[in-house]
């Protein structure tokens, strides 16, 4: 697995991997007029039991301008540069053919405090939205999830103390808070 640029980014891709998705940090999927990439945060890519498939293309941020700045700003993320058709067409090196028939999500997860009226006008755009702070919620219901798997497979004894694989280092470092009680 690759790292994310910033803590929150890292955070939000051990997520992922935690939910079972495969996970590329900072994708470069086009390129500005005057050079430079344009780069996906975290992408993710599951197949499921049925064989239909999914990439999910997460953008994290911490914005503090008014509601329509940040409504643009962030659906300049999704939508400016083609993101879904780049993605897939990124992914196909990886996956072949299964890439181009992927559902594609677009999630925004927000560091700092949002409105409610930003949060409804990006989901109007079809942007899921999240903040850290469901993130850290939703780690702790995956975490179960992964542990009852493993349990279930014969992968870990019941009874034993299971702890976060050492390459996801955020979530180490999130279950040690909260073992010592300091979350």
């Amino acid at each position: 697995m690759s790292f994310g640029m910033t803590w929150s980014e890292e955070l939000v891709a051990e997520w992922l991997v935690l939910k079972g998705y495969f996970v590329l940090t900072n994708v470069p999927y086009a390129t500005r007029k005057r050079g430079g990439a344009v780069e996906a945060d975290i992408v993710g890519f599951k197949v499921f039991d049925d064989g239909s498939a999914e990439i999910v293309h997460v953008e994290v941020g911490s914005y503090y301008e008014k509601v329509e700045d940040l409504v643009r700003d962030v659906s300049n993320k999704f939508n400016k540069y083609n993101a879904e058709e780049n993605l897939k067409n990124y992914l196909r090196y990886y996956l072949g053919p299964l890439a181009g028939n992927a559902r594609y999500r677009k999630v925004f997860v927000s560091v700092a405090p949002l409105s409610n009226d930003a949060r409804n006008k990006l989901r109007e755009l079809n942007i899921e939205v999240l903040t850290l702070d469901e993130i850290v919620d939703e780690i702790f219901e995956a975490y179960e999830k992964w542990v009852n798997h493993l349990r279930a497979t014969g992968l870990r004894k019941p009874g034993t103390k299971v702890v976060p694989p050492q390459n996801l280092r955020a979530l180490q470092m999130l279950f040690y808070l909260r073992e010592r009680k300091k979350l």
